[in-house]
């Protein structure tokens, strides 16, 4: 037979000169009993980022079933450190199934790093540059994190001088294990532009009873 468990049946037959016959026959049931066995599954580890091994090369064997098929999954956890467990399944004819795992522990051992920070400057008051742009001029990159989330903040305070005034700018990275890194920018704003008169008149020739008012000046700055 096919099925599991399978049969043998062998027969015997004799038949004398006078054409008389005897059979007998002798019926073998052969049952699988053994579970398959997997062959290189790799034994759990802890790495860093960046030195996850790859998917190991596993066969399987069986004492009754030559064509074993083996099933594998992966199941990636979100915590951190985080897990990858890795399952080889095989299924021999007679249904006996085998499961081996490899359990890998991936920890973040570095701090992500923010690119693009722009240096220390000193600038008059019409002259205050720009942020960076975020993702773009200045990104963070991280060897587990593909995407590192930066926080943007800035803070005024007081120059080295009167009317001159500081901005910090402060860029923080946060990847997914939780750890920072923190760059700082800072601004020195100076004022190197005197005030603009407006309304002086022209200079003029009057008579003494011809005095003109004074005028109404105003003053501007930038």
């Amino acid at each position: 037979g096919t099925g599991c468990p399978y049969t043998i049946t062998r027969e015997w037959t004799v038949t004398d000169n006078s054409g008389n016959t005897t059979t007998s026959t002798q019926v073998i049931t052969v049952e699988d009993n053994e579970l398959p066995v997997l062959v290189g599954v790799p034994m759990d580890t802890t790495v860093s980022c960046g030195n996850v091994p790859d998917t190991a090369m596993v066969s399987a064997i069986d004492n009754c079933d030559a064509n074993l098929v083996i099933n594998y999954s992966e199941d990636i956890s979100d915590i951190c450190p985080y897990q990858i467990t890795r399952e080889w399944t095989v299924t021999d004819d007679c249904g006996n199934t085998i499961t081996s795992t490899q359990v890998i522990t991936v920890t973040d051992e570095a701090n992500p790093v923010i690119v693009g920070v722009p240096t220390d400057t000193t600038v008059s008051c019409e002259s205050i540059p720009l942020a960076p742009n975020l993702g773009t001029d200045l990104y963070g990159t991280d060897d587990c994190d593909d995407n590192v989330d930066i926080l943007f903040s800035e803070i005024a305070g007081p120059g080295p001088c009167a009317d001159s005034y500081t901005i910090t700018r402060i860029w923080t990275a946060q990847d997914n294990c939780g750890k920072e890194d923190i760059r700082t920018q800072v601004i020195t704003v100076v004022d190197t532009v005197g005030p603009i008169l407006v309304g002086i008149p022209n200079d003029t020739i009057v008579s003494c009873d011809a005095i003109p008012a004074e005028a109404n000046v105003s003053g501007t700055d930038n």
